[in-house]
């Protein structure tokens, strides 16, 4: 793979037995752009890259769009590998836990507008977006091309469900606590 930003060629590596891409130009020396939306963990990594239109920038943009419900800190929306859904994933690299799968129909996208966050879950120091949601009936349990604005912290019906469903190792007590600390 090309990377699509500066042409040189992706590599893949194993970190402590984990195999993810980066592009060694966009690692060693990321453009002012790239360092801003990058990751904490140092360098910028395919997965924290959000360029439209790359199958392994998996990063879908800057918003928060919930609470971890394991460590506290914001969670954002990312891309499956393979382009054919979403999943939420903690913001906090060392948490292990902070992971939501969500159905192959189900399709998110941030509501960017300012006025468009959730006026009950945001803080000062961190905004939580609401998400335009769109399914399709047989594979994500929504009705077909229904659409609707939520916000996936402290969403209820059948949205909440579906996030239920989807991640039965975790009750719907713990992901939908309202005593979780917050860390911004």
């Amino acid at each position: 793979h090309i990377c699509p930003i500066c042409s040189f060629q992706v590599l893949q590596v194993n970190v402590n037995g984990r195999d993810h891409f980066l592009c060694p130009k966009c690692f060693n020396d990321p453009s002012a752009e790239q360092q801003q939306a990058g990751d904490s963990g140092g360098g910028m990594r395919c997965f924290g890259c959000s360029f439209q239109g790359c199958p392994l920038a998996t990063k879908v943009n800057e918003g928060s769009i919930r609470w971890c419900f394991s460590c506290g800190y914001a969670m954002g929306l990312r891309k499956k590998k393979n382009g054919e859904g979403y999943y939420i994933k903690c913001k906090q690299t060392a948490c292990r836990d902070g992971i939501l799968f969500l159905p192959r129909g189900l399709s998110l996208k941030i509501v960017d507008e300012r006025s468009c966050h959730c006026q009950r879950c945001s803080l000062p120091q961190e905004a939580i977006c609401m998400v335009e949601v769109t399914g399709q009936a047989d594979v994500s349990g929504m009705d077909s091309m229904q659409s609707t604005r939520v916000c996936l912290n402290c969403c209820g019906g059948q949205i909440r469900e579906i996030i239920c469903m989807n991640n039965t190792k975790f009750s719907e007590q713990r992901l939908f606590d309202p005593a979780i600390s917050r860390h911004p």
